[in-house]
């Protein structure tokens, strides 16, 4: 059974004749009846599949971040949502093969933060006692340096991610940070920091401070 919205010149919900016609990101969709598949994968399809699961995996908990991180692509791609941003950018820039022809995530290449603002220049970090020391050179822009703040995000892969957002004015040039996430630093923990403007949104891509094991 289909629906027709807004009426008989509305689009079509549900399954009419052969065909299901849905609203997939504000467009309207008609596809025909899928056929069962008698052929085995190849290993390319196999492959594919493969990549698909250490995405998703690598993503499990960073999806909420990249829904903040990714907002102002949105504008851009208004048929799309932040997470199919996140799986293309990972998929197309991120995904590396072992020797053992087995993909991976290398962490080091992936963006949190997405934008066009100028990015933390001379970034470096040092795990202290309880904190972690986070420092960069202040920028040189004199109108925005009290709107211009400090993102970061740490990930320790498929098991927890910490966000914190306009933290610090880019001009101070340092941060402190504690975190509950610091006490997992032996399982590995990927550090990445960005700038935002607080006054108009607009975020920079995010910059790679290393690992801390």
């Amino acid at each position: 059974m289909a629906i027709l919205n807004d009426g008989p010149n509305g689009p079509i919900r549900g399954k009419f004749g052969s065909v299901f016609a849905y609203v997939l990101n504000g467009q309207n969709i008609v596809r025909g009846a899928r056929k069962p598949r008698t052929t085995p994968p190849s290993q390319a399809e196999l492959l594919n599949r493969k990549k698909t699961k250490v995405t998703n995996d690598f993503l499990t908990y960073l999806f909420p971040i990249v829904k903040y991180g990714y907002k102002n692509l949105l504008i851009d791609h208004p048929t799309q949502n932040a997470a199919n941003l996140a799986q293309s950018h990972v998929r197309k820039d991120c995904i590396a093969i072992d020797a053992n022809n087995e993909p991976y995530v290398r962490a080091e290449l992936f963006k949190p933060f997405r934008g066009t603002l100028f990015t933390p220049e001379n970034a470096e970090m040092q795990l202290m006692d309880d904190h972690l020391h986070i420092t960069w050179t202040p920028p040189d822009v004199n109108n925005l340096e009290e709107w211009v703040k400090l993102n970061v995000v740490i990930v320790n892969v498929e098991v927890l991610a910490d966000m914190r957002v306009a933290i610090v004015p880019a001009r101070l040039g340092e941060y402190r940070l504690q975190s509950g996430l610091l006490n997992c630093c032996g399982k590995g923990l990927h550090v990445y920091i960005g700038f935002e403007n607080s006054y108009t949104g607009q975020m920079s891509d995010s910059v790679y401070l290393g690992k801390l094991d």
